[in-house]
Protein backbone atom coordinates (compact mmCIF):
# COMPACT_ATOMS: atom_id res chain seq x y z
CA UNK A 1 0.00 0.00 0.00
CA UNK A 2 2.82 2.64 0.58
CA UNK A 3 4.07 1.90 -2.93
CA UNK A 4 0.12 2.10 -4.23
CA UNK A 5 -2.05 3.59 -2.00
CA UNK A 6 -5.27 2.79 -4.81
CA UNK A 7 -4.57 -0.75 -4.66
CA UNK A 8 -8.23 -1.93 -4.48
CA UNK A 9 -8.88 -3.33 -1.27
CA UNK A 10 -11.29 -6.15 0.07
CA UNK A 11 -13.87 -5.99 3.16
CA UNK A 12 -11.20 -7.56 5.32
CA UNK A 13 -8.41 -5.49 4.07
CA UNK A 14 -10.87 -2.54 4.76
CA UNK A 15 -11.35 -3.58 8.46
CA UNK A 16 -7.55 -4.01 8.91
CA UNK A 17 -6.35 -0.99 7.75
CA UNK A 18 -8.84 1.15 9.59
CA UNK A 19 -8.68 -0.48 12.82
CA UNK A 20 -12.45 -1.12 13.19
CA UNK A 21 -12.05 -4.44 15.01
CA UNK A 22 -8.45 -3.62 16.68
CA UNK A 23 -5.45 -1.65 16.79
CA UNK A 24 -2.82 -2.80 14.28
CA UNK A 25 0.04 -3.87 16.64
CA UNK A 26 3.68 -3.19 15.31
CA UNK A 27 6.95 -4.73 16.40
CA UNK A 28 8.19 -1.54 18.38
CA UNK A 29 7.10 0.95 20.96
CA UNK A 30 5.88 3.61 18.68
CA UNK A 31 3.18 3.54 16.23
CA UNK A 32 3.77 2.46 12.51
CA UNK A 33 3.46 6.65 11.06
CA UNK A 34 2.70 4.70 7.66
CA UNK A 35 -0.51 3.45 8.58
CA UNK A 36 -1.89 7.20 9.24
CA UNK A 37 0.33 7.98 6.06
CA UNK A 38 -1.71 5.20 3.62
CA UNK A 39 -4.74 6.13 5.48
CA UNK A 40 -5.18 9.98 4.57
CA UNK A 41 -3.95 9.36 1.29
CA UNK A 42 -6.97 6.58 0.89
CA UNK A 43 -9.22 8.04 3.27
CA UNK A 44 -11.53 9.96 0.71
CA UNK A 45 -11.15 7.09 -1.82
CA UNK A 46 -12.40 4.75 0.72
CA UNK A 47 -15.15 6.65 2.48
CA UNK A 48 -18.60 5.05 0.49
CA UNK A 49 -17.11 1.74 0.79
CA UNK A 50 -16.36 2.56 4.64
CA UNK A 51 -20.18 4.19 4.71
CA UNK A 52 -21.38 0.96 3.42
CA UNK A 53 -19.61 -1.61 6.11
CA UNK A 54 -20.19 1.00 8.83
CA UNK A 55 -23.44 -1.64 9.40
CA UNK A 56 -21.83 -3.91 9.79
CA UNK A 57 -19.56 -2.68 12.37
CA UNK A 58 -22.03 -1.48 14.22
CA UNK A 59 -23.69 -5.05 14.13
CA UNK A 60 -20.18 -6.53 15.69
CA UNK A 61 -20.85 -4.18 18.78
CA UNK A 62 -24.41 -5.10 19.30
CA UNK A 63 -23.59 -8.17 21.66
CA UNK A 64 -21.49 -6.03 23.92
CA UNK A 65 -23.85 -3.29 23.46
CA UNK A 66 -26.89 -5.23 24.81
CA UNK A 67 -24.85 -6.15 28.17
CA UNK A 68 -23.91 -2.81 28.67
CA UNK A 69 -27.54 -1.84 27.92
CA UNK A 70 -29.14 -4.52 29.85
CA UNK A 71 -26.50 -3.87 33.13
CA UNK A 72 -27.93 -0.46 33.79
CA UNK A 73 -31.43 -0.93 32.73
CA UNK A 74 -31.67 -3.06 35.82
CA UNK A 75 -29.46 -0.84 37.82
CA UNK A 76 -32.16 1.87 37.41
CA UNK A 77 -35.10 -0.44 37.42
CA UNK A 78 -35.94 0.21 33.91
CA UNK A 79 -37.74 -2.44 31.65
CA UNK A 80 -35.29 -4.63 29.72
CA UNK A 81 -35.89 -5.79 26.32
CA UNK A 82 -34.88 -9.09 24.69
CA UNK A 83 -31.91 -9.44 22.60
CA UNK A 84 -33.94 -10.09 19.84
CA UNK A 85 -36.30 -6.94 20.05
CA UNK A 86 -33.13 -4.91 21.06
CA UNK A 87 -31.61 -6.58 17.43
CA UNK A 88 -34.64 -5.78 15.42
CA UNK A 89 -34.81 -2.19 17.12
CA UNK A 90 -30.89 -1.52 15.67
CA UNK A 91 -31.86 -3.29 12.00
CA UNK A 92 -34.59 -0.64 11.79
CA UNK A 93 -32.59 2.35 13.29
CA UNK A 94 -29.55 1.53 10.85
CA UNK A 95 -31.96 1.83 7.61
CA UNK A 96 -32.54 5.25 9.28
CA UNK A 97 -29.20 6.30 9.95
CA UNK A 98 -28.47 5.43 6.02
CA UNK A 99 -31.04 7.25 5.11
CA UNK A 100 -30.20 9.94 6.94
CA UNK A 101 -26.81 10.87 7.14
CA UNK A 102 -26.03 10.22 10.08
CA UNK A 103 -23.76 6.67 8.38
CA UNK A 104 -21.39 9.29 6.57
CA UNK A 105 -21.35 12.12 9.14
CA UNK A 106 -19.86 8.95 11.37
CA UNK A 107 -17.23 7.78 8.50
CA UNK A 108 -16.46 11.82 7.95
CA UNK A 109 -15.35 12.21 11.53
CA UNK A 110 -13.48 8.84 12.11
CA UNK A 111 -11.28 9.42 8.80
CA UNK A 112 -10.93 13.27 9.41
CA UNK A 113 -10.79 13.51 13.53
CA UNK A 114 -10.12 9.84 14.44
CA UNK A 115 -13.07 9.03 16.12
CA UNK A 116 -14.32 5.97 16.38
CA UNK A 117 -17.79 4.63 16.26
CA UNK A 118 -19.32 3.42 19.60
CA UNK A 119 -22.92 1.55 19.70
CA UNK A 120 -24.74 3.05 22.44
CA UNK A 121 -28.00 1.70 23.97
CA UNK A 122 -29.31 3.58 26.57
CA UNK A 123 -32.44 2.97 29.06
CA UNK A 124 -35.48 5.13 28.51
CA UNK A 125 -35.50 5.80 31.73
CA UNK A 126 -35.80 9.18 33.74
CA UNK A 127 -33.41 8.30 36.43
CA UNK A 128 -32.67 10.13 39.76
CA UNK A 129 -29.16 11.59 40.96
CA UNK A 130 -29.45 8.73 43.71
CA UNK A 131 -30.47 6.01 41.18
CA UNK A 132 -27.57 6.86 38.52
CA UNK A 133 -24.65 7.36 41.60
CA UNK A 134 -26.31 4.06 42.54
CA UNK A 135 -24.91 2.49 39.26
CA UNK A 136 -22.27 4.68 38.89
CA UNK A 137 -20.64 3.24 42.16
CA UNK A 138 -21.65 -0.21 41.36
CA UNK A 139 -19.93 -0.13 38.48
CA UNK A 140 -16.68 0.67 39.98
CA UNK A 141 -16.67 -2.25 42.39
CA UNK A 142 -15.41 -4.39 39.35
CA UNK A 143 -12.55 -2.10 38.21
CA UNK A 144 -9.41 -1.88 39.73
CA UNK A 145 -10.33 1.86 41.38
CA UNK A 146 -13.69 2.57 42.78
CA UNK A 147 -16.18 5.62 41.52
CA UNK A 148 -15.22 8.90 42.85
CA UNK A 149 -17.95 11.16 43.00
CA UNK A 150 -17.05 15.13 43.31
CA UNK A 151 -18.95 17.56 45.84
CA UNK A 152 -21.80 15.73 44.48
CA UNK A 153 -24.05 17.89 46.93
CA UNK A 154 -22.79 20.57 45.38
CA UNK A 155 -23.23 19.82 41.83
CA UNK A 156 -24.82 16.50 40.45
CA UNK A 157 -27.52 16.83 42.89
CA UNK A 158 -28.61 20.10 41.61
CA UNK A 159 -29.98 18.56 38.44
CA UNK A 160 -33.12 17.23 38.35
CA UNK A 161 -33.52 13.40 37.07
CA UNK A 162 -34.99 14.76 33.21
CA UNK A 163 -31.44 16.54 33.42
CA UNK A 164 -29.43 14.27 34.32
CA UNK A 165 -31.28 11.40 32.16
CA UNK A 166 -31.67 13.01 29.07
CA UNK A 167 -34.38 13.02 26.38
CA UNK A 168 -36.03 9.22 26.55
CA UNK A 169 -37.81 8.16 22.74
CA UNK A 170 -40.01 5.50 22.50
CA UNK A 171 -39.50 1.52 23.42
CA UNK A 172 -37.75 0.28 25.56
CA UNK A 173 -34.09 1.55 24.71
CA UNK A 174 -32.64 4.17 22.40
CA UNK A 175 -29.62 3.79 20.04
CA UNK A 176 -27.23 6.12 19.37
CA UNK A 177 -23.40 6.50 17.94
CA UNK A 178 -20.68 8.15 20.57
CA UNK A 179 -17.45 8.86 19.10
CA UNK A 180 -14.37 7.67 20.71
CA UNK A 181 -13.22 11.11 21.44
CA UNK A 182 -14.18 14.94 21.44
CA UNK A 183 -15.83 17.16 18.69
CA UNK A 184 -13.89 18.92 17.10
CA UNK A 185 -16.23 21.73 15.45
CA UNK A 186 -16.69 22.43 19.16
CA UNK A 187 -12.91 23.52 20.36
CA UNK A 188 -11.81 24.79 23.36
CA UNK A 189 -14.38 27.53 24.16
CA UNK A 190 -16.63 28.43 27.22
CA UNK A 191 -19.82 26.34 27.93
CA UNK A 192 -21.80 28.90 25.90
CA UNK A 193 -19.83 29.35 22.47
CA UNK A 194 -19.49 25.45 22.38
CA UNK A 195 -23.90 25.69 22.91
CA UNK A 196 -24.13 28.22 20.38
CA UNK A 197 -21.97 26.27 18.21
CA UNK A 198 -23.84 22.98 18.61
CA UNK A 199 -27.33 24.65 18.33
CA UNK A 200 -25.87 25.72 14.70
CA UNK A 201 -24.58 22.03 13.92
CA UNK A 202 -28.34 20.99 15.12
CA UNK A 203 -30.04 23.58 12.57
CA UNK A 204 -27.23 22.96 9.51
CA UNK A 205 -27.65 19.11 10.20
CA UNK A 206 -30.96 18.26 11.92
CA UNK A 207 -31.29 14.57 10.41
CA UNK A 208 -28.34 13.37 11.95
CA UNK A 209 -29.85 14.03 15.80
CA UNK A 210 -27.11 15.79 17.36
CA UNK A 211 -26.87 16.26 21.41
CA UNK A 212 -24.63 16.16 24.44
CA UNK A 213 -24.46 12.98 26.25
CA UNK A 214 -25.91 12.67 29.61
CA UNK A 215 -25.05 11.56 32.74
CA UNK A 216 -27.09 8.23 32.38
CA UNK A 217 -25.95 7.81 28.97
CA UNK A 218 -21.93 7.63 30.30
CA UNK A 219 -22.53 5.32 32.59
CA UNK A 220 -24.13 3.18 30.15
CA UNK A 221 -20.96 4.21 27.89
CA UNK A 222 -18.66 2.67 30.48
CA UNK A 223 -20.65 -0.43 30.52
CA UNK A 224 -21.42 -1.07 27.31
CA UNK A 225 -16.62 -0.73 26.77
CA UNK A 226 -16.32 -2.90 29.53
CA UNK A 227 -18.65 -5.44 28.10
CA UNK A 228 -16.57 -5.37 24.62
CA UNK A 229 -13.22 -5.34 25.84
CA UNK A 230 -13.94 -7.09 29.47
CA UNK A 231 -11.60 -4.57 31.47
CA UNK A 232 -11.92 -0.35 30.89
CA UNK A 233 -8.27 0.66 31.41
CA UNK A 234 -4.98 1.02 30.14
CA UNK A 235 -3.73 3.97 27.24
CA UNK A 236 -6.58 6.08 25.84
CA UNK A 237 -9.56 5.14 28.01
CA UNK A 238 -9.35 9.01 29.55
CA UNK A 239 -9.42 10.04 26.38
CA UNK A 240 -12.04 7.53 24.82
CA UNK A 241 -14.83 8.38 28.01
CA UNK A 242 -14.17 11.85 29.06
CA UNK A 243 -17.51 13.89 28.37
CA UNK A 244 -18.01 17.50 29.19
CA UNK A 245 -21.81 18.13 29.82
CA UNK A 246 -22.25 21.14 28.66
CA UNK A 247 -25.59 21.42 28.33
CA UNK A 248 -26.37 21.32 31.55
CA UNK A 249 -26.28 24.45 34.00
CA UNK A 250 -23.31 25.74 35.52
CA UNK A 251 -22.57 25.71 39.03
CA UNK A 252 -20.36 27.86 41.04
CA UNK A 253 -18.37 25.65 43.55
CA UNK A 254 -15.43 27.37 44.94
CA UNK A 255 -15.28 30.65 43.03
CA UNK A 256 -15.45 28.27 39.93
CA UNK A 257 -17.94 28.31 37.26
CA UNK A 258 -18.45 24.48 36.39
CA UNK A 259 -20.27 21.79 34.76
CA UNK A 260 -20.67 17.90 35.53
CA UNK A 261 -17.81 16.21 33.85
CA UNK A 262 -17.56 12.75 33.83
CA UNK A 263 -14.72 10.20 32.92
CA UNK A 264 -12.56 6.88 33.28
CA UNK A 265 -8.96 7.25 34.27
CA UNK A 266 -6.76 5.23 32.31
CA UNK A 267 -6.22 3.21 35.42
CA UNK A 268 -9.35 2.13 35.47
CA UNK A 269 -11.16 5.07 37.99
CA UNK A 270 -14.49 6.18 37.04
CA UNK A 271 -15.08 9.06 37.98
CA UNK A 272 -17.99 11.98 38.18
CA UNK A 273 -16.47 14.97 38.46
CA UNK A 274 -16.26 18.87 36.98
CA UNK A 275 -15.21 20.49 33.87
CA UNK A 276 -14.51 24.19 33.67
CA UNK A 277 -17.32 25.77 32.06
CA UNK A 278 -15.11 28.76 31.05
CA UNK A 279 -12.69 26.78 28.72
CA UNK A 280 -11.96 23.15 28.07
CA UNK A 281 -11.93 21.15 24.92
CA UNK A 282 -13.22 17.47 25.09
CA UNK A 283 -16.74 17.96 24.58
CA UNK A 284 -18.21 15.44 22.24
CA UNK A 285 -21.61 14.74 21.03
CA UNK A 286 -23.97 11.72 20.41
CA UNK A 287 -25.47 11.20 16.76
CA UNK A 288 -28.17 9.18 15.48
Amino acid sequence: LSKDPDTVLSKDDLLFLYEFDRDIQGFGYERDPRIDEIKAKRGERDLPEIVRLLPEVLSNQAASSYRGYAEIAQATGAEVASEQEFRQLLEAKMGEWQQSGVMEYVVRDFLENGNKPNLLATPNVIADWQTLRSAAVKFGEDQPYKTYIYREKELYSQYSAEELSGRPTEGALRLSIMPSGSTKQLGYKPVETQLATLKQLQADRPGLNMRVPSVLEAITYWQTLRARAGTLSGDGTFDRTYIRHLDLTPRRIDGWSVVPGSRVYDGGGPTLDLSDAGGDGDARVLVG
